[in-house]
C-alpha cells in the first residue's frame, strides 16, 4: 500500500484530481465550463482581430481620401466664388461711397456756382510710364465731355481733359509743363502763371512763374484761376493752390513761387468735370457771332 502512494500512477491521479478541481472552481467563478473553449479561442484570435481592425480602419481612411476628394474640390469652388462675390461687394460698396461724396461734392459746388454743368467720374487708370501724373476717367463724349474742360475737385482745380474718347477721358494735371494757367493771389492780387516743373512735379508741386522779384507773396498765400488758360477760358476764383516757398530764378530778374496744388493728384480716386459754365458758354456765343459775321 505504501508503494502505492509513491508510485508514479498515484502522483498522475492526484496531478488529474487537481486538474478536475481546478476546473470545477474556474466554471463556478465564470458561469460554466462552456465559457472556457470560447476564452481559450478568444485568447488565440484576439491579436488577429486587433490586426484585422486596425487595417481596415486605416484602409477606411486611405479610401475615404479618394471618395471626399470630388465633394472637397466642389467645396473649394464654392468658397473661391464666395470671397469673389464679397470682394466684388466690397468694390461696389466702395464704389458707392466714393459716387456718393462726389454727389455731396458736387451739391456744394452748385451752391457757390449755380452756372457749373458738372458730372463726376472716378479715375479708372494711370501710366506709370507717363510723367506728371496724368490719368484717365471714365466719361467722355456720351456723357457730354469735351476737349479742355477743366477738372477739378471740391477744393479746386486739378488739371484739365486732354484727350476724349467715347467713353473715357484723359486728364492732364498742373503738375504737367502743357498745363498753363493764369492766377492771381487772393490778398495781395499780384498775378502770373501757373505751370509745371520736371523737377518739382516728382514731389507733386508745380510753380507760380512771371512774378517780380520784389513780390509781396510769402508762404501760406492761396493762388485761384484769373478766368484764362492757354488751352481757353477756364473759370475764374477756382483755387489752384498754397504758396510752399519763394524761389530766385536762375538769371536773378524774376522769382517763382513753388505750389502745393489743392489735391494729392497722384491719389485722386474720383474728380469733377466742368462741361459748361456760363463765361465759356458766353464766349462760344461770341465765336459764332463773330463767325457769323464775317460770312
Amino acid at each position: 500500500m505504501k508503494d502505492f502512494f509513491t508510485s508514479l500512477k498515484f502522483k498522475i491521479l492526484c496531478l488529474v484530481a487537481a486538474l478536475l478541481i481546478g476546473l470545477m472552481f474556474y466554471a463556478a467563478g465564470t458561469g460554466g465550463f462552456s465559457t472556457l473553449p470560447s476564452s481559450i479561442l478568444g485568447g488565440i484570435t484576439s491579436p488577429f482581430q486587433k490586426l484585422s481592425s486596425s487595417i481596415s480602419a486605416k484602409t477606411g481612411n486611405f479610401l475615404s481620401k479618394f471618395v471626399n476628394a470630388e465633394q472637397n474640390e466642389l467645396e473649394n469652388i464654392e468658397l473661391k466664388d464666395e470671397i469673389s462675390r464679397l470682394r466684388k461687394q466690397l468694390v461696389d460698396y466702395s464704389r458707392l461711397l466714393d459716387e456718393n461724396e462726389q454727389l455731396r461734392e458736387i451739391l456744394q459746388i452748385k451752391e457757390i456756382r449755380d452756372d457749373f454743368v458738372l458730372t463726376g467720374a472716378s479715375v479708372i487708370s494711370r501710366d506709370p510710364n507717363v510723367l506728371f501724373n496724368s490719368f484717365t476717367i471714365d466719361k467722355g463724349l456720351i456723357h457730354g465731355v469735351k476737349l479742355n474742360d477743366p477738372v477739378i475737385v471740391s477744393g479746386g482745380l486739378i488739371g484739365r481733359v486732354d484727350y476724349v474718347g467715347s467713353n473715357f477721358s484723359t486728364v492732364v494735371t498742373l503738375l504737367s509743363p502743357e498745363m498753363k494757367v493764369s492766377v492771381y493771389e487772393i490778398s495781395k492780387g499780384e498775378t502770373g502763371i501757373i505751370e509745371g516743373d520736371i523737377a518739382l512735379a516728382k514731389d507733386g508741386f508745380c510753380k507760380l512763374v512771371y512774378i517780380d522779384k520784389d513780390t509781396a507773396i510769402i508762404p501760406g498765400d492761396i493762388v485761384v484761376t484769373s478766368g484764362s488758360s492757354a488751352s481757353g477760358l477756364l473759370p475764374g476764383g477756382l483755387v489752384v493752390g498754397t504758396v510752399v516757398n519763394i524761389t530766385a530764378e536762375e538769371h536773378g530778374k524774376t522769382v517763382f513761387a513753388t505750389i502745393k496744388p489743392v489735391a494729392d493728384i497722384d491719389n485722386l480716386k474720383g474728380v469733377i468735370v466742368i462741361k459748361d459754365f456760363e463765361q465759356q458758354q458766353m464766349d462760344l456765343n461770341q465765336r459764332i457771332a463773330g463767325e457769323s459775321g464775317e460770312e
